[in-house]
């Protein structure tokens, strides 16, 4: 039962990290996805030879006008890693509990190297995943 499984999921990696290259105009590329042993925390991470935006984008919303402390996205810079913030709906006046903002995407891009990690699953705040999008750019740049 397991080898069908890690089979799919080597091959699925491998077309992945071939799109990944295409959309880069062919460029260096990596794709993995990662997952604890209960399978309730997954990453995807990427990285490539090309850059991308920095930071990322998310549009702008004015808390006030939702009567909310915080936007519901929100982008946060920790050192060179910026990531795409999922904030909890928190009333204004209010200050956000602990852990009600999660990492939806982070990334670390240059001129010629991004790496981006995205999780799925789990309760991930957005600088542990910094964390790690560093120790990924560590080992591939």
């Amino acid at each position: 039962m397991a080898k069908p499984v890690v089979e799919r999921t080597l091959k699925a990696m491998q077309e992945s990290t071939k799109r990944l290259s295409e959309s880069h105009g062919g460029a260096g590329a990596l794709f993995a996805h990662y997952a604890d042993n209960k399978l309730e925390s997954n990453f995807m991470v990427v990285a490539y030879r090309d850059r991308s935006a920095d930071p990322l984008f998310v549009p702008y919303v004015n808390p006030d006008d939702l009567g909310l402390a915080k936007p519901q996205q929100t982008v946060e810079r920790y050192g060179s890693v910026s990531c795409l913030v999922m904030n909890d709906p928190t009333p204004q006046g209010q200050t956000p509990a602990a852990g009600s903002a999660r990492a939806a995407k982070c990334s670390r891009s240059s001129g010629a190297l991004t790496v981006e990690i995205t999780p799925d699953g789990g309760d991930h705040s957005p600088k542990q995943v910094a964390e790690l999008v560093d120790e990924v750019w560590a080992s591939v740049s």
